[in-house]
């Protein structure tokens, strides 16, 4: 080999190196609501902020992985305004140097919360959620994003109509268990019940997409106006448990995590609480590399926390501070992968020279 390959398969290696250094599998990825920032809770070492938006109107929610490998988030600056300022931001080379962009914004994009890749379609699919006050009428639903277009594959059914109905949405989760599926949850739409905030429960729905237009339809799961814990009146956060029919979520009232277990045919069966006492629980992820949970425990803005637990809701500990209105987990960086291939193939050639 000589000095001229040496010194090229070093650099590659060096380069390799820190991309596998910049982020490992099972880091947490969060965006905090009052730092508008995107901030990393590492496997190993200390949390960290990776990237601050200037504009203090930025109001971060949902964050995922594109299929280009580069991060997204939702922002819904509040109010929505006429017309809106909701976008999704494209951040690319998120652990190195972030570079943000605008991938799509405006209307009819409004206050969007929950942000999943759709991979079958190459696509976003954004939980509008606009709330009062508003300065032009409300557009529930869910969207479609690229960067060149939104579309609703889903329209939520307007204001007024009667329970159950899909009502003011908030995260949704790829359902492991069924194809072109999701599991969505929404605040209000279940039945009425003077004693709760909003006057509905909490209702969770699934969303199939059908794979040949592309649109969706809803269908109800679960409304929360009964069961052994009371009413869930606030119930937002989501997560699937893969090799399972489990499901995770939050009530922000009842400051409580509950598993929801779906049979076979993927209806409701049973709704189990896991842990109480956590003021305000809001997100929720499970990441598969430690097989827990991780928590916004919002705590009402006071102070605000992130923490994790086992799935049956012990060891719960505190992971840092800040109000994470999105969470993500870190997969295995292709990055490294990627030139670790081509410093090998690189290495052969020169040696058949």
């Amino acid at each position: 080999m000589n000095k001229h390959a040496f010194t090229t398969i070093l650099a590659a290696q060096a380069l390799a190196s820190a991309a596998a250094m910049a982020q490992a599998p099972g880091d947490i990825l969060f965006t905090d609501e009052q730092a508008r920032s995107i901030r990393l809770i590492p496997t190993v070492g200390v949390p960290s902020t990776l990237h601050t938006f200037a504009d203090p109107t930025t109001r971060l929610a949902g964050i995922t992985q594109g299929g280009d490998g580069q991060w997204y988030v939702a922002n819904g600056p509040f109010p929505v305004g006429n017309p809106s300022a909701s976008s999704i931001i494209r951040v690319a080379n998120l652990f190195t140097a972030p570079s943000p962009s605008i991938y799509n914004s405006g209307d009819p994009l409004q206050n969007p919360h929950g942000l999943v890749y759709d991979a079958p379609r190459n696509r976003f699919l954004a939980v509008n959620n606009p709330i009062q006050p508003m300065t032009q009428p409300e557009l529930p639903g869910i969207l479609a994003v690229t960067n060149s277009s939104m579309n609703f594959v889903f329209s939520g059914p307007p204001f007024g109509a009667p329970p159950p109905a899909f009502r003011n949405g908030t995260y949704m989760v790829a359902d492991p268990n069924s194809a072109n599926d999701y599991i969505v949850m929404a605040e209000n739409g279940g039945m009425f019940n003077p004693g709760t905030p909003d006057g509905e429960a909490s209702t969770m729905w699934r969303l199939s997409i059908n794979p040949g237009t592309g649109n969706g339809t809803m269908t109800l799961i679960k409304d929360f106006s009964t069961t052994p814990y009371g009413v869930l009146a606030n119930s937002r956060g989501i997560t699937a448990i893969p090799g399972t029919r489990d499901f995770f979520i939050t009530d922000v009232i009842k400051d409580a995590v509950y598993k929801v277990t779906l049979d076979n045919a993927g209806l409701f069966s049973s709704i189990t609480e896991v842990q109480t006492g956590l003021n305000g629980v809001e997100s929720i992820i499970f990441n598969p590399y430690t097989n827990k949970l991780v928590l916004d425990v919002s705590d009402d803005l006071v102070n605000p926390t992130i923490r994790q637990m086992n799935l049956d809701g012990s060891g719960l500990v505190t992971l840092t501070t800040g109000h994470a209105r999105g969470f993500a987990i870190v997969p295995t960086p292709a990055s490294a992968a990627t030139l670790l291939g081509a410093i090998g193939l690189l290495a052969a050639r020169r040696r058949r020279r």
